[in-house]
């Protein structure tokens, strides 16, 4: 009798410990909880479907909350009689991505109001705004997955950061009510052309900041361009302004690096700071006459600009404004010019001549690191100093040396001679051979040259270039910069002060010898330190790409059978370090060479290129 009880409850106990966990599956196949004074939310695990219902406002996201459901959420409906969506409701800080909302989201046609980065990060793709009556907040798609919109006709504003960092946004469509777009509002986007309509008549700041994909932007509506509308937006070639445009705001084109041509309408008044500057593929400019002031820095670093056409009514040259244009040989100032702010034409290695014009009432020193810069003519009443370039250039008025052009006088320049010096313990240390003389001494203005034929004789070790210092300032070392850690066999031009110079090796070996494969396997042990010591570089970089990483460079390497390197095979890695030989032959002798050099694009217009290293020799067995 015991036996049976006994049993009797064990069966029970069975069937009791199988139905519990169902019961448990079943409880956690919804969730529920309310999200306003009279809405309610469900999610239904089974199809990963959230839904609203009920009347009036929403007012919080508890399923935002919960660890669970942001991961697996696919959809969302929202029912008839909800009026608002609140603030950050389907915004996922770590959701797994293509997850969340990626099958969609309905609105009902009682939503009035879209709050704060409501949608921002999703993985909405695709959605319909039911009506112009909506007023949307800041974010709302911010970083989404947004690819296509529907924004109704009579919608009249676009509010900030609304499609901020939405890379699948490849265009901008908008109703003809719309008048209005906000900060940042297609910033970090997927643009790839841009046209905006005559009805868009005010932006907000950096609308386009970072588009990098952006290559044509038409702008017939706007006549006043905020600051930083098109920053950075590295592969923009083409813009089309407003003919009716008045005012080009602070770093509005700065860091367009391969912006190739832009016409100026006339009418234009004011050209903000840093407007073009790293627009480093404009190759001339002109400023309409009805431009009375140039920004500091305006054109800062256009380094292939070669004209510019500067106002008739011009009274202010800004700080810096021409500063690093290299290619830049001639500038007309007109004589409206009242004012030359220091350093204006800065490092402007290829300006031979300077004419101080004669309504000039004010003129700060201007022409440091202008190495080809030897006349300057002042037709003005005012004085000009001569002390921006007293450290390497002597200047004569007739035979008598001057510290100051006066008011009516002409003076010449010639280039002071500096030392050179070299470190001549890694000279005989590594055995260097060298065809040619080292120059010890040169004239600033005239570059010196530097043997080309230099191999290192120390066993395992190869010559990869010179680096060298200017009076002990480690990076800019002329008018055109020079980078101390790329290696180079030739000096900047516009290179001053006395120099230290030395040479860098690089210790190689053979790793292995693959007979099967064909492949030789080199290692250049401490490439990357050799190499990796830039600083200025970063600003360059920006210039096309953006970003400065560590692994914004690389490695060039190139092989032959024959000295001459004829026919070499070549190949870029992103690795440093090791570099192979492919299908080489049994008992063929190989030539290998290398160099470390930034991405393509970096660096437009910039000398940048680096020497090939010394020949390794090495035999196929």
């Amino acid at each position: 009798m015991k036996n049976i009880k006994f049993s009797i409850l064990f069966i029970w106990f069975f069937l009791l410990c199988l139905l519990l966990p169902q019961h448990e599956a079943d409880a956690k196949n919804t969730y529920e909880g309310k999200c306003g004074p009279n809405a309610y939310w469900k999610y239904d695990n089974n199809s990963n479907t959230l839904t609203i219902t009920g009347t009036g406002e929403m007012t919080s996201c508890a399923w935002m909350d919960d660890d669970d459901i942001p991961d697996y959420m696919e959809k969302a409906v929202i029912a008839e009689g909800i009026t608002s969506i609140c603030h950050s409701a389907f915004s996922p800080e770590s959701a797994e991505r293509d997850v969340f909302l990626s099958k969609g989201i309905t609105l009902p046609s009682t939503i009035r109001s879209i709050g704060d980065y409501a949608f921002a990060y999703s993985d909405l793709e695709k959605i319909n705004i039911p009506n112009a009556e909506i007023s949307m907040g800041k974010g709302v798609f911010k970083g989404s997955s947004l690819s296509a919109i529907t924004i109704p006709e009579g919608t009249t504003r676009i509010e900030a950061e609304t499609f901020m960092e939405c890379q699948n946004l490849e265009a901008v469509k908008l109703p003809s009510t719309v008048t209005y777009i906000g900060d940042c509002a297609y910033a970090e986007s997927g643009l790839e052309e841009l046209v905006l309509p005559d009805h868009v008549k005010e932006l907000g700041a950096e609308v386009f900041r970072d588009c990098y994909s952006l290559k044509k932007a038409s702008l017939s509506g706007i006549t006043n361009l905020p600051s930083g509308t098109f920053d950075s937006c590295h592969i923009l070639k083409k813009v089309t302004l407003s003919g009716n445009m008045t005012a080009i705001g602070d770093r509005a084109f700065q860091f367009c690096g391969k912006l190739e041509t832009i016409t100026l309408p006339d009418g234009l008044r004011s050209v903000g700071k840093k407007a073009f500057s790293y627009c480093l593929a404009l190759k001339k400019l002109r400023l309409p006459d009805t431009v009375t002031t140039i920004g500091k820095k305006m054109m800062a670093d256009c380094v292939s600009l070669k004209k510019i056409t500067l106002s008739k009514n011009l009274s202010v040259i800004g700080e810096g404004a021409f500063s690093d244009c290299i290619s830049l040989k001639a500038i007309s100032i007109p004589d409206s010019v009242e004012k030359i702010k220091k350093n204006a034409f800065e490092d402007c290695a290829s300006l031979t001549k300077l004419i101080i014009p004669r309504g000039v009432k004010e003129i700060l020193p201007c022409h440091q690191n202008c190495p080809k810069l030897h006349k300057i003519i002042n037709n003005s009443n005012t004085a000009y100093s001569l002390s921006a370039s007293k450290q390497v250039m002597n200047w004569y008025c007739g035979k008598k040396k001057v510290k100051t052009v006066k008011a009516g006088e002409t003076v010449t320049g010639k280039g002071k001679v500096f030392r050179i010096t070299y470190d001549r313990k890694m000279l005989k240390k590594y055995k260097f051979k060298i065809k040619g003389k080292l120059p010890s001494r040169y004239t600033y203005g005239k570059e010196p040259k530097l043997p080309q034929n230099i191999t290192c004789g120390k066993k395992q070790y190869c010559f990869i270039g010179w680096r060298y210092q200017s009076s002990k300032k480690k990076f800019r070392t002329g008018a055109v910069r020079t980078w101390y850690g790329i290696w180079t066999k030739k000096f900047s031009p516009g290179v001053k002060g006395n120099l230290t110079v030395r040479p860098m090796v690089c210790n190689w070996k053979i790793d292995f010898i693959d007979k099967k494969e064909k492949q030789i396997a080199i290692n250049i042990k401490k490439y990357w330190k050799l190499s990796y010591k830039m600083a200025e570089i970063k600003e360059y970089a920006k210039a096309i790409s953006g970003i400065y990483e560590n692994d914004d460079f690389d490695s060039q390497i190139r092989y032959a059978d024959n000295k001459k390197m004829k026919h070499a095979s070549s190949y870029t890695i992103r690795d440093f370090g090791d570099f192979d030989v492919y299908n080489a032959k049994k008992g063929k002798t190989y030539y290998v060479q290398f160099r470390i050099v930034p991405r393509e694009g970096w660096f437009y217009g910039i000398p940048y290129k680096t020497c090939w290293s010394q020949k390794i020799k090495v035999k196929m067995k």
